[in-house]
């Protein structure tokens, strides 16, 4: 994990790619199918472990499932390929979201079960391009968000 991403507050998106087809029961949401291809999960970090702490819980595989993002991320079928990310005490998570969803197809209700501006989801799937599409339609998304991208990859 690089060490130049502090405990400090933060927005990120995970981008994702699941190698082939699952079906997960996703808590409230229920059994949900997954398109082998990238996604783009959009979340905040907000708390005492900031950025750092979100992160690495994020890229860990052995965790216990607590968001809707872990069901993907303990499952040895999906890899995070990169992280874009920026420091901010706001969260600016639904912005990222709502643009993302301009680029792909969004999992209804996932990751905004909580969400206060009536975001679809906050996980989109761009289908079958590469990962590095993916994080430049995501760090243009950060820009019209007015939010300063960083990149790390995985």
């Amino acid at each position: 994990m690089n060490m130049d991403i502090g405990k400090v507050p933060g927005t990120y998106v995970l981008i994702l790619e699941v190698k082939s087809p699952l079906i997960k029961d996703v808590g409230v949401l229920g059994e949900l199918y997954f398109k082998p291809g990238v996604y783009a999960y959009a979340g905040s970090a907000l708390g005492p472990g900031g950025l750092l702490g979100r992160i690495s819980r994020h890229v860990n595989k052995s965790k216990r499932v607590k968001w809707h993002i872990d069901y993907l991320t303990t499952d040895g079928r999906v890899d995070v390929k990169a992280i874009v990310y920026t420091e901010t005490y706001l969260k600016h998570e639904c912005c990222l979201a709502k643009n993302l969803a301009e680029y792909g197809e969004v999992v209804k209700g996932f990751g905004s079960t909580d969400c206060k501006q009536g975001c679809i989801g906050h996980l989109v799937y761009f289908g079958e391009q590469d990962a590095r599409s993916v994080v430049k339609i995501t760090c243009d998304v950060f820009t019209l968000c007015e939010l300063n991208p960083s990149v790390l990859w995985l």
